[in-house]
């Protein structure tokens, strides 16, 4: 069953919706200028927590920055859901 819910930054400075927490490495979909774009959480000091979007969806988007996908820093109230099982990186 798929989870959607908007982003928020919880009491342990994670981003969650509904009651899944995101870690480094986890699999999530974000809705980006109404488009559904299955993509990758990950952290780094200098970022915080940001999502990781492929290749292949970056390049179909035209955001594609030439290191391997694009990079989209979260923000509070963005859409996001819990992508089909049948759906892997990339």
């Amino acid at each position: 069953m798929t989870q959607l819910g908007a982003l928020e930054m919880n009491g342990n400075g994670r981003w969650q919706y509904g009651e899944r927490e995101l870690t480094c490495g986890d699999l999530v979909e974000i809705n980006l200028g109404g488009q559904w774009c299955r993509g990758r959480i990950e952290h780094t000091p200098r970022h915080g927590y940001y999502f990781l979007l492929p290749v292949s969806d970056a390049q179909a988007m035209g955001v594609d920055d030439d290191r391997g996908g694009a990079v989209v820093l979260l923000h509070e109230g963005m859409p996001a859901r819990t992508p089909e099982r049948s759906r892997v990186w990339p």
